[in-house]
């Protein structure tokens, strides 16, 4: 489960559509997903990906709820990815009661609350020093640039083209529109220097 709209972006939605590319030989993957965007929800769907469309509600519960019974509507799951930072402690262990045979793994990058969950993917520099802590579950954690889930066109530039010089002076710096807040007054702070 991973949504894409013009409030969270679509960053969510597109890192798991990156680890489904992945793994699309070993699995028959089903996304479910609220997304505002025809055209993303069509390029899963001509992937050969199912794609169950569900509603995006205000409140939580009824977020889990919709989530679970599109997982319930499946009559196999052997895993259930999550990428979003609306999943707090008791949304996981919901989604993990509904299905416990399936393997609950998220996809984050903040480490700010108790996971309970089987696995953690963190794709990110510096994950391997985040805090990650789990309730009664002890999950099992991917984390650093070994375990990035990068864009298919990004494998097209060639190798020897991926390193910058010690003269680059000017980088566009791109942050996903979820991620705008006091958290961020820091690192504005650094790079306007």
């Amino acid at each position: 489960r991973a949504d894409a709209h013009q409030a969270i972006g679509y960053g969510h939605l597109m890192r798991c559509l990156n680890l489904a590319k992945v793994i699309k030989d070993e699995f028959e993957i089903t996304f479910i997903s609220y997304c505002e965007r025809e055209s993303i929800t069509t390029e899963i769907e001509q992937l050969g990906f199912r794609f169950i469309a569900i509603n995006l509600f205000q409140d939580l519960p009824s977020n889990i709820d919709a989530t679970t019974t599109a997982i319930n509507s499946l009559s196999k799951v052997d895993a259930i990815f999550l990428d979003g930072y609306e999943y707090d402690t008791e949304a996981q262990k919901s989604i993990k009661e509904s299905r416990p045979e399936s393997k609950l793994i998220l996809i984050d990058d903040i480490a700010d609350r108790t996971f309970h969950c089987d696995g953690i993917i963190n794709h990110n520099l510096g994950a391997e020093n985040l805090d990650y802590r789990f309730s009664e579950l002890s999950g099992s954690l991917f984390l650093g640039p070994d375990y990035w889930l990068k864009r298919d066109e990004l494998s097209l530039v060639p190798e020897q083209d991926r390193f910058m010089s010690d003269d680059v002076r000017n980088v566009l710096l791109t942050l996903g529109v979820g991620q705008i807040s006091d958290k961020m007054k820091p690192f504005l702070t650094v790079i306007s220097k």
